[in-house]
């Protein structure tokens, strides 16, 4: 028995960003030279996502995701650089009636001087100034557009 749970643990699929994912980029931090970006995929996009631990477990469950692919920013005008590929884990974001939810959550810092633009947030209060994906695919640009915003919970 014993054996056959340690096999489990050890043949289980870590969490990852699939190519072609999107997320949000959000601005955290920004001084006369960089900004931080607080980059955010949602659950529904991790493959493999782990089921969080119930109670204040929760909290500190924080495991890595893989991530095989470079992220790059966009924003409405299109892509603006590639970020590389962030150290992302796994977190607890809400409890609400249809359960917990959790997400891939990276930081990133970006020099200024490497930006072909300016970053413009679109909202003042979550400071969202454009989204991140893995890979560097249109299509997963053109199927983000598409989609209703509401169902991503950034």
């Amino acid at each position: 028995m014993v054996l056959s749970l340690l096999n489990l643990v050890v043949f289980a699929a870590a969490p990852a960003l699939p190519e072609h994912a999107v997320g949000g980029a959000f601005l955290s931090r920004e001084t006369k030279t960089e900004v931080e970006l607080t980059l955010r995929f949602d659950q529904a996009v991790v493959t493999d996502a782990p089921a969080l631990p119930a109670g204040k477990a929760a909290l500190s469950f924080k495991p890595k995701v893989a991530v095989e692919h470079e992220v790059w920013l966009w924003d409405s005008a299109g892509k603006l650089i590639n970020l590389g590929k962030p150290s992302f884990t796994f977190r607890f974001s809400c409890e609400n009636d249809a359960g917990l939810r959790a997400q891939a959550i990276a930081k990133v810092m970006v020099q200024k001087a490497q930006l072909p633009r300016a970053l413009v947030p679109v909202s003042n209060a979550w400071k969202v100034v454009g989204f991140a994906v893995v890979g560097s695919s249109k299509t997963a640009v053109r199927s983000w557009r598409s989609t209703s915003r509401s169902t991503q919970s950034w």
